[in-house]
């Protein structure tokens, strides 16, 4: 019986454990290029218009084809329409955007990001959020954000809350 229950308790921790396993995505790649694009994500998540117009270059894109399902795609070209586009998400109820990684590589200055986004906007009683299977490429150039592209299953999205 104690032998049994001493197995209970191993499996159960082990449970336990694998959400935190989940938050520390796997990384292989150039170390620098991936801190800098993790910080850039973090700031993206923030909608900080302000700080993310000193991290995107003068011609950067924004590029998100899979959003072409939506009334209004993501598909900006230069610092200004960028801005103007996440200006636009926020003053239409986007509070912030989280990432749940499982993977992160690096690649020519390329870091893909797998895993879920997390949305979470203005409802009619409080705050609603979603997470959405993703994919997100960040390419940096002199530590400058040169393109943001995304590949969103915005049919897979479920509400979280």
């Amino acid at each position: 019986m104690l032998r049994y229950v001493s197995r209970l308790v191993i499996l159960l921790g082990w449970i336990a454990a694998t959400p935190a396993l989940a938050q520390s995505p796997d990384k292989s790649g150039n170390a620098a290029a991936i801190a800098s694009a993790v910080a850039y994500l973090d700031t993206y998540g923030d909608l900080d218009v302000d700080a993310l117009s000193r991290v995107y270059a003068e011609d950067a894109r924004f590029i998100d084809e899979t959003s072409l399902i939506l009334p209004d795609p993501f598909n900006w070209e230069g610092r200004d329409a960028i801005l103007a586009g996440i200006r636009g998400w926020r003053e239409a109820s986007l509070r912030r955007i989280e990432y749940e990684l499982s993977s992160v590589f690096e690649a020519a200055n390329r870091v893909v990001f797998v895993g879920d986004v997390l949305t979470e906007v203005d409802g009619p009683d409080g705050p609603v959020r979603y997470r959405y299977p993703a994919v997100t490429i960040v390419t940096l150039s002199d530590g400058m954000v040169v393109e943001h592209r995304d590949y969103i299953d915005y049919r897979g999205g479920l509400r979280i809350d």
